[in-house]
């Protein structure tokens, strides 16, 4: 059930997609489907902060790497400067391990953005089912690793729904 429509085959050609015409796409998707993701690259162009105003939720996946955790609080003021509601960015700890000591809890209070989610470091399984094209998700969800991407699910679902909650509260209740 699951459908992929692809970036151009060419990296030139995708400075032909403008903003206007990749938010329509985008919003004749979310007609067509109940989940429409986009993953995008870690560069901002216009037409990825296009995606910022038809989206209902942004997931910030970062790592335990400084310059990762310093590109998450660029990412965090920007959607701040833009006013973006706060609450519409999952932030989200990938290849975590925790041999290091940049732990979720220390990178959500210096960011002042609470990391809903992590996914430990698992080279052996992940670099297998990219290798072999299966996603790892089929054999090994009940693996530390995949027990992360199920987390990660239930926190975007959990903020959705909040999110929904809000809109439906009357005005002077939000």
């Amino acid at each position: 059930g699951i459908r992929i429509l692809g970036a151009p085959q060419r990296p030139e050609m995708a400075e032909k997609v403008s903003p206007d015409h990749f938010t329509k796409v985008l919003q004749m998707l979310q007609r067509m489907y109940a989940y429409v993701i986009v993953d995008t690259t870690p560069i901002l162009s216009d037409v990825i902060l296009s995606t910022f105003d038809v989206t209902d939720l942004i997931l910030l996946v970062t790592t335990q790497e400084i310059p990762a955790i310093k590109n998450s609080r660029l990412f965090l003021d920007l959607v701040h400067t833009m006013a973006i509601n706060k609450e519409r960015v999952v932030f989200t700890m990938n290849r975590y391990d925790k041999r290091i000591g940049i732990t979720p809890e220390r990178v959500g209070e210096n960011l002042k953005h609470e990391v809903a989610a992590t996914i430990p470091l698992d080279e052996k399984i992940a670099i297998t089912a990219v290798n072999r094209g299966i996603p790892f998700m089929l054999e090994h969800k009940s693996q530390p690793i995949g027990r992360g991407i199920l987390s990660l699910a239930e926190a975007v679902r959990a903020r959705l729904n909040m999110l929904e909650t809000e809109e439906d509260a009357p005005v002077g209740k939000r």
